[in-house]
């Protein structure tokens, strides 16, 4: 390289040396300005953060909202870091996030408080109910629901003076339900006075048939009918002295009912005694025993049921969920599905509509309303129906001629007024149409019937119920009983299981069984009817219902038959005489038997 090319080189590094050196400072320079902005926009997001951050503590946000004001509050201390150490650029869009979050948590705030004036104005409307039922003396008259409403009350109030905004919408339901438990307690004040006037009536029939009985030396002659008698006449005393008029009534009437019993069983006792012939077509008894031989009975008997003719099962499904409830008046749900069904009879006169009797000597054997008295007058018209089953005495056996398949369940609460020590009670189930060949729950043993064997029992393992009902059975109040078949968990293919509880306070949480065992599952499952059958008793139930599996096959050939409709050849049931009227049952599945929602509960098949 000659000289003048070497003197350019050296000049050309020199004057991009000098131009590098201004660019870095213009650039400095910018940067400069850009982060002192950015410090500043920084700072002035942090300040608006942090002044909402303390509103919404001071408002109970933190509380309120836990876990969404913590998560707001992370994102703010990690914003407060990067600016602290410098690094307010990074900070700015942390800062931002926050603020985000923060404002979420102030709506949510707001939306708090337009409820917190909700739970006020309830407040203010219970306290007002309170004051206007106080001055009518509501607390004395009827003071157990009162004190309930009272402590509804005081829970609400306890809530709102925790200044947590968390539960506030909790103390606005309790005023709620608050509200309706005071004016409930006003409605029993008001029928409690007028169950008063009732109970001096029921009072005076007591007596009146109580020196009947004294008159027919049921004493002597019917001596526990009338220790039970005096019993409930003493607890009926009780009542009525601590202002328990309701069930101080229904204890008289119970009385009346048992002094009425004991007259009974005193004259027959007599006429026995006397060598006296009863009259045709009267039960003939045998005084020590009570053991009844009732005549033939003339009540109808229920159709044979027979294994229908093949069916499609979808003709057959269409059929039942189109005509179900035309079966029976105490249908209230059926699953077209699983072929789950359930009768509800806390109305004595739906059920009366739906059983066949298969032994009743005597009429008032089995009612269906409860009596006023010793001189048989029933209650009139539905609204002053006390929502009885049926009411059983000395001895009789019906069935509701539905056939249900391997599961079902009955539960009821029964109240038992007296007894024989030999006396029986039991839930018929899987029964043929005669009641021959048929299983019973009697109390809490088990029980299988055939028309040529001697009856197989199964006792409980319990070793207080294994002696008569008479003495563990509670008298004084109303006893909840649960029975039901089921599939065995343990071989569901092979073998049923038969559980009884006693004393159930709700059928969706079951206590111990009181027994339980497995039976074999015949070829086809077990098909029948369920039922009732007592003798030397006289027992109440209230709120029967009864859940299970039909029988499909078994029910569709019940149903042509009571709508007067023949099979079509394969299987169209749905022709000739289906009157279609919209009828379906409601698709619902039943808590009360214990792991089978999810099992395919419907075996075709037929007894």
């Amino acid at each position: 390289m000659d000289r003048s090319n070497r003197f350019l080189a050296r000049h050309l590094i020199l004057i991009l040396a000098l131009f590098s050196v201004w660019g870095l400072s213009a650039c400095d320079s910018g940067k400069e300005e850009g982060r002192k902005e950015t410090a500043a926009s920084a700072e002035k997001v942090r300040d608006e953060v942090n002044e909402l951050f303390e509103k919404l503590k001071q408002e109970g946000a933190d509380k309120a909202f836990q876990q969404d004001f913590e998560s707001a509050r992370t994102k703010l201390e990690a914003a407060e870091k990067l600016f602290i150490e410098g690094k307010e650029p990074e900070s700015a869009p942390k800062f931002r996030d926050a603020k985000r979050a923060f404002a979420r948590l102030e709506k949510q705030l707001e939306e708090f408080k337009k409820r917190a004036e909700g739970a006020l104005v309830a407040q203010k409307e219970v306290e007002k109910t309170k004051a206007e039922l106080l001055s009518k003396k509501v607390d004395a008259n009827a003071p157990r629901q009162f004190k309930e409403a009272q402590k509804t009350y005081e829970q609400g109030v306890a809530l709102v003076r925790s200044g947590d905004p968390r539960k506030i919408p909790q103390a606005e339901q309790l005023f709620k339900q608050a509200l309706n438990q005071f004016n409930d307690a006003g409605q029993v004040a008001k029928e409690n006075l007028s169950y008063k006037n009732k109970a001096d009536g029921e009072k005076k029939e007591m007596l009146e048939m109580k020196a009947k009985a004294v008159e027919a030396e049921a004493e002597k002659l019917a001596a526990q009918a009338m220790l039970d008698a005096k019993q409930q006449e003493r607890a009926a005393e009780a009542d009525y002295k601590e202002g328990s008029f309701q069930r101080a009534y229904e204890g008289y009437k119970q009385a009346v009912q048992s002094y009425a019993f004991a007259v009974e069983q005193a004259n027959s006792i007599k006429a026995i005694s006397g060598a006296n012939q009863p009259a045709e077509g009267e039960k003939k008894e045998v005084a020590e025993s009570g053991k009844t031989v009732p005549e033939k009975s003339a009540v109808p008997q229920p159709e044979k049921l027979e294994k229908p003719e093949a069916a499609e099962a979808d003709s057959d499904d269409l059929f039942l969920a189109d005509n179900i409830k035309k079966l029976a008046a105490g249908i209230t749900g059926y699953d077209a599905v699983s072929g789950e069904l359930t009768l509800t009879y806390h109305i004595g006169d739906i059920l009366k509509k739906d059983i066949v009797i298969l032994n009743l000597p005597k009429p008032e054997y089995l009612r269906f309303r409860e009596l006023m008295g010793p001189d048989k007058k029933t209650l009139q018209g539905q609204e002053e129906d006390l929502g009885m089953s049926f009411e059983v005495n000395t001895l009789g056996f019906f069935l509701i001629p539905i056939p249900f398949l391997n599961e079902f369940t009955v539960e009821y609460k029964m109240e038992l007024m007296m007894m024989k020590n030999e006396g029986s009670f039991s839930v018929v189930f899987f029964s043929d149409d005669k009641g021959k060949n048929q299983w019973q729950g009697d109390w809490v043993t088990f029980r299988q019937f055939t028309a040529t064997g001697v009856p197989k029992s199964f006792y409980t393992s319990d070793k207080s119920k294994a002696i008569s009902p008479n003495k563990w059975f509670i008298k004084t109040e109303k006893v909840g009983m649960l029975v039901h078949s089921e599939p065995s968990p343990k071989s569901p293919d092979k073998k049923l299981l038969f559980s009884v509880y006693y004393r159930v306070e709700d059928p969706a949480e079951l206590p111990a069984p009181s027994n339980q065992i497995e039976v074999p599952l015949p070829k086809g499952g077990y098909s029948g009817y369920v039922g009732f059958y007592w003798k030397d008793v006289k027992a109440r139930i209230r709120n029967l219902i009864i859940k299970g599996i039909i029988d499909k096959p078994a029910t569709v050939k019940k149903l042509q038959e009571k709508l007067g409709i023949k099979p079509e050849a394969g299987g169209d049931t749905a022709k000739d005489g289906d009157k279609k009227e919209g009828e379906k049952g409601d698709k619902k599945t039943s808590s009360a038997i214990p792991g089978a929602q999810d099992r395919e509960r419907q075996r075709r098949g037929a007894i």
